[in-house]
């Protein structure tokens, strides 16, 4: 039963044929977020932080199902925003903007190896005892690609 609710949630956001509606409502999601507390009034502050853990509460479970339910992981990259965007276009708070996005930085893969890592985690400066502390991290950044697929353009950090 719940395979058949996710597939049946998971084809309603993201038709075929249609436009989605799951990257809309993950971007209201987060900005009511923000907005919970922006149009609150002092003497409800109980009732105001009930419905910004109930949001934020949401918003977590709405992330982690289109993370899960959006196969494979590079379409979930194709899908949403990007952290540019999320920030400075939609005007999400950082931490929730990388919340979203943190699925996609799990696609990055450093040109040097063929593995996947974190931007700032590539093994072989992270080896090389030159680069340890002296060297500036942006140094070695550009050899971090975003792999979105083979049909699409990979995005440099």
């Amino acid at each position: 039963a719940m395979i058949k609710s996710t597939s049946r949630l998971t084809d309603s956001l993201l038709p075929k044929d249609e436009p989605k509606l799951a990257t809309p409502l993950l971007l209201l999601l987060a900005q009511h977020r923000s907005l919970v507390l922006v149009n609150a009034e002092a003497p409800y502050i109980k009732m105001v932080s009930e419905q910004f853990d109930r949001c934020h509460g949401t918003l977590l479970q709405y992330v982690d199902f289109l993370g899960s339910a959006v196969t494979p992981r590079s379409n979930y990259a194709i899908l949403i925003p990007s952290l540019d965007d999320l920030i400075h276009l939609y005007h999400l708070d950082p931490e929730v903007a990388f919340l979203i996005y943190r699925p996609v930085m799990r696609l990055f893969k450093s040109q040097r190896t063929p593995d996947v890592c974190w931007p700032l985690d590539d093994k072989n400066a992270a080896s090389d005892p030159s680069t340890k502390f002296e060297s500036d991290p942006a140094d070695y950044s550009d050899s971090m690609v975003l792999d979105i697929g083979s049909n699409k353009n990979p995005i440099r950090l």
